[in-house]
């Protein structure tokens, strides 16, 4: 006989319950297993590491176009745009970001990339510090056919991946 929806959903419920007063009683024992496996196998977990990280970025740069970068900063703007940001600036061509841009009174500094991650330096986050800005950053695709967004009002944050982001818009 095949149940309901909601039996599975209560079903599940008890499980998840189960699951994590399981986990809190045997916590110390799981940590002490993990740490004692990380040191014993150090060798295959950064083999293993490696080839999941080849394959994302290979799934990643899957269908690149050419001239992508320049594509990517063009879909964002007309995004930006319609999001209602106004006075869009490139001060300078080698400017330490990509555009700032202003909504609602308050400045913003823009970031693009084609990359699956991005980093700032030391003087990206003294900017930022300095004119109290907050970050967007875009992550798209290099197939142009998505895009990642982060707003990040901690300027202490040096690390973005595109996993970070509140939601994909579909790249137009």
């Amino acid at each position: 006989m095949v149940g309901t929806h909601e039996d599975y959903m209560k079903h599940r419920e008890k499980r998840l319950a189960y699951g994590k007063i399981w986990y809190q009683k045997n916590k110390v024992k799981i940590t002490a297993w993990k740490k004692k496996y990380r040191e014993e196998n150090k060798d295959k977990i950064k083999t293993y590491r490696r080839k999941k990280y080849l394959e994302e970025t290979n799934h990643w740069h899957e269908n690149s176009v050419g001239n992508a970068s320049t594509k990517a900063e063009t879909i964002v703007m007309n995004l930006l745009k319609k999001d209602g940001y106004n006075e869009i600036w490139k001060p300078t061509r080698n400017f330490y970001f990509d555009w700032l841009a202003k909504k609602n009174n308050k400045t913003y500094a823009i970031e693009v990339t084609t990359n699956m991650q991005k980093s700032l330096n030391n003087f990206h986050i003294k900017f930022l510090n300095f004119f109290n800005l907050s970050l967007i950053i875009f992550f798209v695709r290099p197939d142009l056919t998505k895009v990642y967004m982060i707003k990040s009002t901690d300027n202490s944050q040096k690390y973005f991946h595109y996993k970070q982001s509140s939601g994909i818009c579909e790249a137009i």
